[in-house]
């Protein structure tokens, strides 16, 4: 039943949000010496470091993507 028609904004802001955080991260990845580390880099380690880093930001996109799409279709599937 319909009680009640809500703005389209709710069905397009999830997917939006999920571009935008993937974009972020994907600016990342692409160049990850921009990144500002806590900890001192050896010469010899930096690539290593940089394909670690660049592996735990590729599974928090995947995470983020996971976790982002029920939310993009909870309005118009789950209710």
């Amino acid at each position: 039943m319909k009680d009640n028609y809500g703005s389209k904004m709710f069905l397009v802001f999830p997917v939006l949000m999920n571009l935008a955080v993937l974009v972020f991260i994907w600016l990342i990845i692409r160049r990850p010496d921009k990144i500002k580390f806590t900890f001192e880099i050896n010469e010899n380690e930096r690539e290593k470091t940089y394909h670690i880093t660049q592996l735990a930001l590729v599974i928090i996109a995947i995470f983020v993507t996971i976790m982002m799409t029920p939310l993009s279709f909870s309005d118009v599937v789950y209710k």
